[in-house]
């Protein structure tokens, strides 16, 4: 018989067993929304057990894969699909990258664009973070085409200030430190 303590970690692992795949579902559903609509082809899922957050790398014969973590990340899968379909675009059509001229208008973002910078991260993971910030948010209320425009051409919505929240970017702050 299973004693108080040692029935608790047995339901916890259970539900970090429940957590992860639930997770891992949603998120290669969004993939492949996100591909359908930024009309590229379907990359393939792989679990790879040393991996500790999703990434996306291409093989010789161009095909995508989606490294699968081992652990559930704390984006969300939404923002986690957004942010390595953006990688994919970024070295597969070479999309321009956001830049802080793009974001003037967004003060929020640009604080954040600087703060990140100045420790050292590279641009593109800037790029893909504040494409995820934005394109979920763009997804969230079916803004498909103003969605692609963000993924294929770097286009910020005119009406971004409207959507994007201030606990996005802290949340983006975190997930880049």
């Amino acid at each position: 018989m299973l004693s108080f303590k040692g029935g608790l970690k047995f339901f916890k692992k259970i539900f970090q067993k429940v957590k992860y795949r639930l997770w891992i579902s949603r998120y290669m559903e969004y993939v492949r929304k996100i591909e359908k609509i930024v009309k590229i082809s379907e990359g393939l899922f792989v679990i790879y057990k040393s991996c500790k957050e999703p990434a996306v790398a291409p093989t010789k014969q161009q095909i995508w894969l989606y490294l699968l973590p081992s652990s559930p990340p704390n984006m969300a899968p939404l923002d986690t699909a957004v942010h390595e379909v953006r990688h994919r675009l970024q070295i597969e059509k070479r999309v321009p990258l956001i830049t802080k001229k793009e974001l003037q208008s967004f003060p929020n973002f640009l604080k954040m664009f600087e703060e990140v910078e100045d420790k050292g991260v590279k641009e593109d993971e800037i790029d893909a973070a504040i494409c995820a910030a934005i394109g979920s948010l763009l997804l969230e209320i079916n803004e498909v085409e103003e969605f692609r425009q963000l993924m294929l051409y770097s286009r910020l919505p005119e009406n971004a200030k409207d959507y994007v929240k201030k606990f996005k970017v802290e949340a983006l702050l975190l997930s880049l430190h």
